[in-house]
Order: structure tokens, then sequence, then C-alpha cells
């Protein structure tokens, strides 16, 4: 991921934004040369957002077969 400093973003934003829109990557923002914050595409973020809700929904799905949450069917027909 690149990094980018806090006095760069400010004197040239719309270089950065194109860059995360054309590679759809994040950039990581310095501030006294430590890692600050990221700017990434809206699209890069939607994405991502709906990784994390898929992902919960999975998890919520794993714990319910381990907390035996779920039921049995021996075909298509059993569950109408």
């Amino acid at each position: 991921m690149e990094k980018i400093s806090v006095s760069k973003i400010n004197k040239n934003y719309s270089k950065f934004s194109s860059y995360c829109h054309t590679l759809n990557a994040p950039l990581i923002i310095t501030k006294f040369k430590k890692d600050d914050a990221i700017i990434m595409s809206i699209d890069h973020y939607n994405e991502l957002v709906a990784k994390l809700e898929l992902y919960s929904e999975i998890a919520k799905g794993f714990n319910d077969i381990k907390n035996g949450n779920c039921k049995n069917f021996d075909n298509l027909n059993d569950l109408l």
C-alpha cells in the first residue's frame, strides 16, 4: 500500500483521489512520519463493507451450527 504525507495530500488532493479510483487501492496517510489514516475511493470502501457484512453473516451461521440452532433435512421438500 502506498504512503503519502498529510502535507502532500493537502497540496494535490485530486491527484491522490484519482490514484485511489484508478487503481481501486487505498493510500496510507502519514503524519509526522507515522501512519495516521487511510484514503480510498467510495467504491473500494463499499466493497470492503459488503465483504465485512457477508463474513459477519457467515460467522453467525457457523455459530448457529456450533450451538445446534439448525435442522437437518433430507431434501428440499423438507424446507417447504
